[in-house]
């Protein structure tokens, strides 16, 4: 997919002279892509598959769907595929023998094409649970039924594989992609992303910098290959880049990238560190609470 442009000196500018004025502009951006989304929606698809590749805003996409089918009648359900995946004896594994756990075989394809059918056909129907603690599935942990208004988003990296709603009537579902789909000629968008995951792994998961490098490397190939060659099964791309993003995030991504010298990603950080530490700070009270960022950043409400 093209990328958008967005220059860096002139958003660090606009910054510096009003950044409730970028945020607004970028709120705006982001938020018109999810009307449009909620209103072909609306009252012509119960199953929505949300993709997007690591760190595109898969999560606060779905929810900020769901409150605007809210807005016109829908009780809306999310569903996580992560909640599909095989036992853990069952995960295949890389060549360097960790679990590949983005892989499409990680996935119960069966499973999730008999719930999802079973949704649609109005059944009240058992809900799995993955256990991330364990590493283990539970299969019926709770029950579902969709009543005529109702409408499922399933959210996950291969929920535009055709394999995912190839048992589902036709024109039943609607598909969204989430993509960072601006990047500055300084950072690519896979750079912003890797921002975002840094940033968050170190903040929320206890996940270190220097591993979220060693990891990024099979994120990318996984996506190449399961992610991406999906897009045009997309109704609708929804751009979650953020012009001020990199400057929300600069106190963070520097300390984070600052770890990463003296390694073997030091040539990398340096090269992020080169535009993150020129960039002006945004003050984090010009960021709404519902903002995609936030998932990132902290302090989401949505």
């Amino acid at each position: 997919m093209k990328k958008g442009k967005m220059d860096l000196a002139q958003v660090c500018r606009a910054i510096e002279k009003d950044p409730y004025a970028v945020v607004a502009e970028a709120e705006a951006h982001y938020s018109s892509f999810i009307e449009r989304a909620a209103e072909e929606i609306d009252s012509n698809h119960n199953v929505i598959l949300l993709s997007g590749p690591s760190s595109s805003g898969k999560t606060t996409s779905a929810k900020r769907i769901k409150n605007k089918l809210a807005e016109k009648g829908h009780n809306t359900h999310i569903i996580s595929m992560d909640d599909f995946f095989r036992q853990q004896d069952e995960i295949p594994l890389l060549p360097n023998g960790n679990k590949d756990w983005d892989s499409l075989n990680t996935l119960d394809i069966d499973l999730l094409n008999t719930t999802l059918k079973s949704l649609t056909e109005g059944k009240i129907t058992p809900m799995p649970t993955f256990d991330f603690t364990t590493k283990m599935r539970k299969d019926a942990t709770y029950e579902l039924q969709l009543k005529k208004s109702d409408v499922v988003i399933m959210e996950g990296i291969h929920a535009l594989n055709p394999l995912v709603d190839d048992e589902l009537p036709k024109g039943l579902t609607y598909k969204v992609y989430i993509d960072v789909a601006r990047e500055f000629e300084e950072l690519s968008w896979r750079d912003m992303r890797f921002i975002r995951r840094m940033v968050r792994d170190e903040k929320f998961r206890a996940y270190p910098a220097i591993s979220t490098a060693k990891i990024w490397s099979s994120v990318v190939e996984a996506e190449e290959q399961f992610v991406i060659p999906y897009i045009d099964n997309a109704n609708i791309i929804v751009d979650s880049s953020q012009a001020y993003e990199v400057s929300l995030l600069k106190a963070e991504a520097q300390r984070c990238l600052e770890t990463l010298l003296g390694s073997e990603y030091e040539e990398y950080a340096k090269r992020l560190l080169d535009v993150v530490t020129k960039v002006p700070s945004m003050p984090a009270d010009a960021v709404p609470k519902n903002a995609i960022i936030r998932e990132f950043f902290g302090g989401l409400e949505i």
